[in-house]
Protein backbone atom coordinates (compact mmCIF):
# COMPACT_ATOMS: atom_id res chain seq x y z
CA UNK A 1 0.00 0.00 0.00
CA UNK A 2 3.12 2.72 0.58
CA UNK A 3 4.52 1.81 -2.20
CA UNK A 4 1.42 2.68 -4.42
CA UNK A 5 0.99 5.59 -2.69
CA UNK A 6 4.44 6.53 -3.31
CA UNK A 7 3.88 5.74 -7.00
CA UNK A 8 1.05 7.88 -6.94
CA UNK A 9 2.87 10.67 -5.73
CA UNK A 10 5.62 10.46 -7.43
CA UNK A 11 3.62 10.67 -11.13
CA UNK A 12 1.67 13.36 -9.54
CA UNK A 13 4.92 15.21 -9.32
CA UNK A 14 5.92 14.61 -12.84
CA UNK A 15 3.22 15.35 -14.22
CA UNK A 16 2.78 18.31 -12.23
CA UNK A 17 6.06 18.87 -13.57
CA UNK A 18 5.72 18.97 -16.89
CA UNK A 19 2.18 20.88 -16.94
CA UNK A 20 4.89 23.46 -15.86
CA UNK A 21 7.19 23.10 -18.59
CA UNK A 22 4.90 22.92 -21.57
CA UNK A 23 5.86 26.27 -23.21
CA UNK A 24 8.07 26.32 -26.44
CA UNK A 25 11.70 27.29 -26.69
CA UNK A 26 13.55 27.94 -29.36
CA UNK A 27 16.90 25.69 -29.45
CA UNK A 28 20.05 26.86 -31.76
CA UNK A 29 21.57 24.07 -33.45
CA UNK A 30 25.07 24.29 -34.52
CA UNK A 31 23.85 24.13 -38.01
CA UNK A 32 20.54 25.15 -39.89
CA UNK A 33 17.77 27.02 -38.46
CA UNK A 34 16.35 27.03 -34.80
CA UNK A 35 13.78 24.73 -34.03
CA UNK A 36 10.88 25.83 -31.90
CA UNK A 37 10.74 22.55 -28.87
CA UNK A 38 8.66 22.49 -25.82
CA UNK A 39 11.10 22.83 -22.86
CA UNK A 40 10.02 19.55 -21.18
CA UNK A 41 10.74 17.19 -24.11
CA UNK A 42 13.92 18.90 -24.41
CA UNK A 43 14.99 17.93 -21.06
CA UNK A 44 13.28 14.74 -21.28
CA UNK A 45 15.35 14.03 -23.94
CA UNK A 46 18.74 14.91 -22.20
CA UNK A 47 17.44 12.92 -19.39
CA UNK A 48 17.19 9.51 -21.43
CA UNK A 49 20.67 10.76 -22.81
CA UNK A 50 21.93 10.74 -19.44
CA UNK A 51 20.22 7.35 -18.60
CA UNK A 52 21.55 5.61 -21.66
CA UNK A 53 25.01 6.91 -21.18
CA UNK A 54 24.62 5.67 -17.18
CA UNK A 55 23.53 2.09 -18.64
CA UNK A 56 26.42 1.70 -21.46
CA UNK A 57 28.75 3.20 -19.14
CA UNK A 58 27.54 0.09 -16.37
CA UNK A 59 27.63 -2.13 -18.50
CA UNK A 60 31.72 -1.41 -19.87
CA UNK A 61 32.81 -1.35 -16.22
CA UNK A 62 30.76 -4.50 -15.76
CA UNK A 63 32.41 -6.58 -18.35
CA UNK A 64 35.80 -5.41 -17.75
CA UNK A 65 35.69 -6.66 -14.28
CA UNK A 66 34.75 -9.98 -15.26
CA UNK A 67 37.27 -10.19 -17.54
CA UNK A 68 40.18 -8.80 -14.85
CA UNK A 69 37.97 -11.41 -12.30
CA UNK A 70 38.57 -14.51 -15.30
CA UNK A 71 42.06 -13.36 -15.48
CA UNK A 72 42.80 -13.55 -12.37
CA UNK A 73 41.21 -16.75 -11.53
CA UNK A 74 43.22 -18.26 -14.13
CA UNK A 75 46.31 -17.36 -13.00
CA UNK A 76 45.32 -18.21 -9.29
CA UNK A 77 44.77 -21.79 -11.14
CA UNK A 78 48.11 -21.62 -12.62
CA UNK A 79 50.00 -21.17 -9.27
CA UNK A 80 47.50 -24.06 -7.93
CA UNK A 81 48.70 -26.17 -10.45
CA UNK A 82 52.22 -25.20 -10.02
CA UNK A 83 52.27 -25.44 -5.99
CA UNK A 84 50.84 -29.20 -6.42
CA UNK A 85 53.77 -30.58 -9.06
Amino acid sequence: MARLIAVVLITVVIVVFAMANMHHIELSLVVGKPAQVRLIFLLGSAYLAGMVTSVLWGMARKLQRSRELRSLQLKSSDRLEELEE
